[in-house]
């Protein structure tokens, strides 16, 4: 493991996808010198390889990777903070889903459907479709101030094959996570 972490050392910062596939690497070895080799470049890193380091960490787990990621909550950098709560949520750490409640209910309604994407990426398939604006598990992701209508149940009953009453049931164990409405 330790060689992984000197190849990533030689990786120039413009070699971006190869940095991020390795740290993808380093986070599925499951050995427990991965957390220690991206803890050390968490804040060396920038963009998307600095996020696939975070959530790494949440993967992870650890207390180190918990200490690592509280302060980045108070980030200004949208992206960092979000996935840095959603981390801490895999993580059973209870100062993510604060996080995430409050980029939820940004006053941005890109970035709450940011927050979306990010929290339907720890979902399964059918969540994933359900939370997609169309229902394809791809962006654009809906939005928590737009209630769920039963059109939209409807809608979604006959994509995905189920009842109106399932996919209702389904929205609704949605509905804390993503502070979901309904119409």
């Amino acid at each position: 493991m330790h060689r992984l972490g000197r190849v990533l050392d030689t990786i120039p910062e413009s070699e971006k996808d190869t940095r991020r596939w390795l740290v993808q690497v380093l986070c599925n070895s499951n050995d427990p010198q991965a957390s220690p080799l991206l803890l050390a470049r968490l804040n060396e890193s920038e963009g998307k390889v600095r996020l696939e380091i975070i959530k790494a960490l949440g993967g992870l787990g650890g207390e180190q990777a918990v200490a690592a990621l509280v302060p980045l909550l108070e980030q200004q950098d949208h992206e960092i903070r979000l996935s840095a709560a959603v981390a801490l949520t895999r993580l059973g750490n209870d100062c993510g889903p604060t996080v995430i409640k409050q980029c939820l209910d940004d006053d941005d309604p890109e970035r709450r459907q940011t927050t979306v994407k990010a929290l339907a990426q720890t979902c399964g398939d059918v969540e994933q479709r359900l939370l997609s604006r169309d229902i394809d598990r791809m962006a654009p992701w809906i939005d928590p101030r737009e209630p769920i209508t039963a059109k939209r149940i409807k809608k979604v009953a006959k994509r995905i094959g189920k009842t109106t009453q399932e996919v209702r049931a389904l929205y609704e164990s949605l509905a804390t996570d993503f502070c979901l409405t309904f119409a």
